[in-house]
């Protein structure tokens, strides 16, 4: 019957009807029962990133990994040293003045010492992966276990300083009292500053001063008449080596500027910065040139191979550099360091480059293909400064051990042991003649030794730590970079 065919067809539409309602509300709930899977999923995968950053954070913090905490050793150690430095200052306080000019020292010496006491430690920061944070915490006291070398001698030489002032009057009365007597004989030098016939300062010398923070590292242009000094108060200075009148200051760095070096020409200058970049100047103009950007931590030193194109450059982020001096291009990097590299040098013929390392290693590298020829291990310490012989043949480096070791070249053999001083050697250079050697270290003093026998010819006396010394061209002055902010000259003949 054509009427039941209808009501047949019109209940099997409404039940294929029913059947598309209830799937399409059982595909519904079965997506937002996904979304709400996901959804949860998500949170925990995000609640467990948050808690394993944190426990990271927490595991970094207690600094337990074994040269974190023998980092922070030492930095403990240095404010204790401090600590017994400044209490030996006050003793000697007592022991040079009575009633209340004592007092005086006193009150001037007692904020120094709670500053170092008080210096803040590293602090780690929150990073994800394990291995990257621990490195992280180890980098961070490695920096600050340098900074507080530096503001160990910084506050040193503060308390030297109010020790002067407490005798200045009993200088300029006993000077007086001399010069009327005529038994003492002052006059001005070839380079135009004071200059005595007393003691081990016969020469004559020169204080440059200007920078309003520590100098780091001074160099010799290569004729000799120019002077350039690099500061931790970001600029570099450029000096005229005959009268010590300031020439140029050179700003652009964000950083402290650790390391400057003249190309062999002269034309240029390059500085390596904390700001992470080795900037290249123009001599003649004193006008930044390139910023060489590539290295991931503290560029601390910098050198010009001899044919004036290359430039090396070594970072806290324990690798050398080359770069091409003329485009900026980043040549090649040279690793195999374990720490920071605190030194860099081409030999004369430019065929290879020394480094000397925080990891107590000075390497030699085939400067034209990046690869290590020879390590060389023999400090017992950090290693600050390597240079070459004006012939090639030897290489020097100073450490944290206050040793000079000579090394020869072709085989890597050590020739000489020098002990150089009681504290770090933190730079030295060999004279044009190649007799002698000049070391720059943190007893205060800049001294000369024989190549021939390893004696010592001079010692020279300044205020406060050395970090770096030069040679001009003819060997005939001396200049070193001194922690109270200072540059200073030695006329040597």
């Amino acid at each position: 019957m054509p009427g039941a065919d209808l009501a047949l067809r019109e209940r099997e539409i409404l039940a294929a009807f029913r059947r598309v309602t209830m799937q399409r509300t059982q595909t519904e709930s079965d997506s937002a029962a996904r979304v709400e899977q996901i959804r949860q999923t998500a949170d925990e995968e995000l609640t467990a990133a948050r808690d394993a950053a944190e426990e990271q954070r927490t595991y970094a913090e207690s600094g337990a990994t074994e040269r974190y905490h023998a980092e922070l050793e030492a930095v403990e150690r240095k404010r204790k040293e401090v600590h017994e430095a400044a209490q030996k200052g006050i003793e000697g306080v007592r022991s040079l003045y009575d009633g209340g000019r004592t007092v005086l020292g006193l009150a001037h010496l007692n904020p120094l010492l709670q500053h170092a006491q008080t210096a803040p430690p590293p602090t780690p920061q929150a990073i994800s992966e394990p291995a990257l944070q621990l490195s992280m915490c180890a980098s961070q006291a490695a920096k600050a276990s340098q900074r507080i070398d530096r503001g160990v001698e910084q506050v040193l030489g503060k308390r030297r300083q109010s020790h002067k002032n407490h005798m200045r009057m009993a200088y300029v009365a006993a000077a007086t009292v001399l010069l009327l007597g005529a038994t003492v004989k002052l006059g001005t030098g070839s380079c135009g500053f004071v200059s005595t016939t007393l003691g081990d300062h016969a020469g004559c010398s020169a204080t440059l001063s200007g920078h309003t923070g520590v100098v780091n590292a001074v160099a010799f242009a290569p004729d000799g008449r120019t002077l350039a000094s690099a500061s931790a108060d970001k600029s570099v200075r450029l000096w005229d080596a005959s009268n010590g009148r300031k020439l140029a200051t050179l700003n652009g760095h964000g950083d402290f500027v650790d390391g400057v070096a003249f190309s062999p020409d002269g034309t240029m200058l390059a500085s390596a910065s904390g700001d992470k970049t080795i900037k290249i100047w123009s001599v003649a103009v004193g006008r930044e040139l390139k910023t060489l950007a590539g290295h991931t931590e503290y560029v601390l030193a910098v050198a010009f191979a001899p044919d004036n194109k290359t430039i090396a450059s070594a970072g806290a982020d324990g690798n050398i550099k080359l770069w091409d001096a003329t485009t900026g291009q980043e040549l090649r990097t040279l690793t195999g360091h374990q720490d920071w590299v605190q030194a860099v040098a081409f030999s004369p013929d430019g065929r290879l480059v020394a480094s000397a390392s925080l990891d107590s290693t000075v390497k030699i590298w085939d400067a034209l293909t990046g690869q290590e020829l020879k390590t060389l291990s023999g400090h017992t310490g950090k290693v600050f400064a390597v240079a070459f012989s004006s012939d090639g043949t030897l290489l020097a480096s100073g450490g944290g051990d206050g040793t000079v070791r000579l090394w020869e070249v072709a085989t890597g053999r050590q020739l000489r042991v020098i002990e150089a001083d009681r504290q770090a050697v933190r730079g030295l250079v060999f004279a044009p003649d190649g007799k002698q050697l000049a070391t720059a270290s943190e007893d205060k003093t800049v001294k000369l030794w024989s190549l021939a026998d390893g004696h010592r010819i001079k010692s020279l006396s300044t205020n406060s730590a050395v970090w770096s010394v030069a040679f001009s061209k003819s060997g005939g002055i001396i200049a070193w970079a001194n922690n109270d902010h200072n540059v200073r000259t030695y006329d040597l003949k």
